[in-house]
């Protein structure tokens, strides 16, 4: 019975072990797409952009922007999904 434990054990270890997490180069990957995207719009320039590994499957952070004069934040977040593949948004 207990060698039935262990083994039970060994294998929920060894899925989590196989799930997807951001990597530092996934986080720099997700900051210069946020820059980018931002800076492509004229009359708009990116100030800021800050992303911190909230979990191994998601990113939260913001982009300061300035405009005509004004600062404008607006809250970012990224979610990995099962194929390493990971959307980010900023609203």
């Amino acid at each position: 019975m207990r060698l039935h434990h262990i083994t039970l054990m060994g294998s929920i270890l060894i899925l989590s072990a196989c799930k997807p997490s951001f990597s530092d180069e996934d986080i720099n990957n997700v900051k210069a797409a946020i820059r980018t995207e931002f800076g492509k719009t004229p009359g708009i320039s990116v100030k800021e952009v800050q992303i911190i590994k909230e979990s191994d499957q998601r990113l939260t952070g913001f982009v300061k922007l300035e405009a005509a004069g004004f600062e404008v934040m607006k809250d970012c977040s990224a979610n990995m999904g099962a194929d390493h593949q990971y959307i980010w948004k900023c609203e």
